[in-house]
């Protein structure tokens, strides 16, 4: 009986120890919040792209005006304008025969056209005014706008990234203050959008409307034309996060 006895408090003695290292290693799972916060700014270019291709013609009194003219004249345009070289890139060269009826009757020959692209970039819409003025409307075949950027790009991007981040941080406050809780440290951050970057096409919402999640800037730097006068499309930056937040 004894023995019996000795054996049962022996095994409740090592069940004890046993429960009690077990809970040891269970890991303490804080209390936490998880919560969203976005941001977005909207800024306007100052890196306006634009391709012009130009082309050999003929001028009123039947003279043929070769490619090395029409690129010098173009490129006096540009200095003019205040662009310099390095705004100024060849971006395609080519030829084609001119199958012109009189050409192909009479002298039964063809005649070989010349064609230059360039690619240029500048600060305002202006410089581009001034560009197509002066050009001589029949050495234009085409020119196009091949896209907009910014020169501080990635700074703004890094800018709106951090507002994102505060954002999700007041968001976590006062949604934990509604049930008498405090913020502490930072448990986890990720990425959910990459700084997405995207023309002004979309409604623009108010600061006031976006307050509870997001920061929403205008990060307008310089217009060439005036408020009452179309203008160059703005760039829209946004950024979005997920937020783990620790409950006091």
């Amino acid at each position: 009986m004894n023995r019996i006895f000795s054996l049962l408090i022996g095994f409740s003695v090592v069940s004890a120890v046993l429960v009690s290292c077990g809970g040891a290693n269970i890991p303490q799972i804080p209390p936490k919040i998880t919560v969203t916060g976005s941001s977005e700014m909207e800024i306007t270019p100052d890196e306006i792209y634009m391709n012009f291709t130009l082309q050999e013609y003929k001028n009123k009194a039947g003279k043929k005006i070769v490619i090395s003219e029409v690129k010098s004249q173009f490129l006096a345009l540009c200095e003019k304008a205040g662009l310099n070289l390095s705004d100024i890139r060849i971006s395609g060269y080519s030829g084609s025969e001119n199958w012109d009826y009189y050409y192909w009757y009479y002298r039964r020959d063809t005649e070989i056209s010349s064609s230059v692209s360039y690619t240029i970039k500048v600060k305002a819409l202006s410089k581009i005014d001034k560009i197509v003025n002066g050009l001589d409307r029949n050495a234009v075949e085409n020119f196009y706008l091949v896209r907009t950027s910014h020169s501080q790009l990635e700074k703004l991007r890094r800018q709106v990234k951090e507002n994102a981040v505060k954002a999700s941080k007041t968001k976590a406050i006062y949604l934990a203050k509604a049930v008498g809780e405090d913020v502490g440290r930072a448990l986890l951050i990720e990425e959910i959008t990459d700084g997405d970057i995207q023309s002004d096409r979309s409604v623009y919402k108010s600061a006031e409307s976006n307050y509870s999640n997001s920061i929403v800037t205008d990060g307008t730097i310089g217009n060439a034309y005036p408020s009452n006068s179309p203008s160059i499309e703005k760039i829209k930056i946004r950024f979005e996060v997920k937020a783990e937040y620790e409950l006091n």
